[in-house]
């Protein structure tokens, strides 16, 4: 007689095992409340309480909110694209301490969030979806972490202004999209005082310039006195490039790690422009890339008509950039601009020894087939 081995005759660690390989939402869609034996096991290895339903749609959602301990959970992540509802289902999560948005949500929505979830301190809305208003004028949860996108600089001035992330954020994460607004220096009187690690990126294909002035404040040690490691792709005015070596982010007592892309549109001179670059903070030197992107630009003939951007004329522009090495922008450098493209790249620096692992790609996304997105052109040195 041949022996039979049934599902539940299976022992805690191959069932274990066989977890590791599914998601969170298949999880607790195929086997909560089969029974109480993987009910306990579900349980006791955290699936209750470090939620990711980002695959979720609206039925599964539904079906799978009356089982949940919403009380304990601890960490979620939610896709608003997938099933916009989702996010009006959680106003009170009292222990969650970890938030995690895929998808662009409303000001409605991100004053619940902030306003509605006392535990939280992680907050993760992405940097893809241009345009997160900061919605919150007064006193929001302490949040530690935070990662989002912004439309200009003066709504990130007024996010850090925000009692009381001012003293709790040690992590900020931010990308500046197109917009063009006024800047309120009145809002870098603040201190930061547990800020550590800042990343500040633009959108890769902007063309709006940032004054290195108010960017120097913005990371000075009045404004972040204890920062460690600082993230920055910025594009600047030439005017600007004799005062970048010596900011006090490369130079001061703090010794900042600084990985940055530093970015030009245009520039005649860009050969002679390398010596003004830092090599990293003089405490932590590095190596520089300096490449030139030709890229195309088509629009149609009534933005040419109508619009004000000195870009938007269906032509060719340049766009100059030093970076350090190690690349540390994957992630902010994924957008769908169908308009722009690459056509060529000339490398004019490069280090005289390179050790090159693997290949990172500026990449294009295809938005109507959400297909895995195509390299456009490979980053040099990278």
């Amino acid at each position: 007689m041949a022996l039979i081995t049934r599902f539940d005759d299976l022992p805690d660690l191959v069932l274990i095992e066989l977890f590791s390989y599914l998601s969170s939402i298949d999880i607790l869609c195929g086997f909560i409340h089969l029974n109480y034996r993987l009910t306990t096991l579900i349980n006791e290895r955290g699936f209750f309480y470090y939620i990711n339903l980002s695959s979720a749609r609206y039925h599964q959602f539904n079906a799978i909110l009356q089982y949940l301990p919403l009380n304990d959970i601890q960490s979620l992540t939610i896709d608003n694209n997938a099933s916009p509802l989702q996010l009006t289902r959680w106003p009170y999560l009292s222990r969650l301490r970890t938030l995690r948005v895929i998808g662009a949500i409303g000001q409605l929505i991100a004053t619940i969030l902030l306003t509605r979830l006392p535990a939280l301190r992680s907050l993760d809305l992405g940097m893809n979806y241009y345009g997160t208003n900061w919605p919150i004028n007064t006193a929001v949860t302490p949040l530690t972490y935070l990662r989002l996108d912004l439309p200009c600089m003066d709504t990130l001035l007024r996010l850090i202004s925000t009692t009381p992330l001012s003293d709790t954020l040690r992590q900020l994460h931010v990308k500046i999209g197109h917009s063009r607004s006024p800047v309120s220096i009145s809002n870098l009187s603040i201190r930061m005082n547990s800020l550590h690690t800042f990343s500040f990126v633009q959108t890769f294909f902007s063309t709006l310039t940032i004054e290195w002035t108010i960017f120097e404040m913005l990371t000075s040690s009045n404004v972040m006195p204890i920062l460690r490691r600082a993230n920055v792709s910025i594009f600047i005015d030439i005017s600007d490039l004799n005062r970048i070596g010596s900011s006090p982010l490369f130079t001061d007592y703090r010794h900042v790690d600084v990985h940055f892309g530093i970015n030009l549109i245009n520039c005649p001179q860009y050969i002679n422009v390398t010596q003004y670059i830092p090599r990293g903070n003089r405490f932590h030197p590095r190596e520089i890339v300096s490449v030139t992107f030709l890229v195309k630009h088509v629009s149609n003939r009534l933005e040419w008509l109508t619009g004000d951007d000195p870009f938007n004329r269906g032509s060719q522009y340049h766009h100059h950039m030093w970076y350090t090495l190690p690349w540390g922008f994957d992630e902010f450098f994924y957008e769908y601009l169908p308009e722009k493209w690459i056509i060529k790249v000339h490398v004019f620096e490069k280090p005289e020894k390179v050790t090159t692992i693997g290949q990172s790609s500026l990449r294009t996304f295809d938005a109507s087939s959400q297909m895995w997105p195509l390299p456009i052109c490979s980053l040099p040195h990278v």
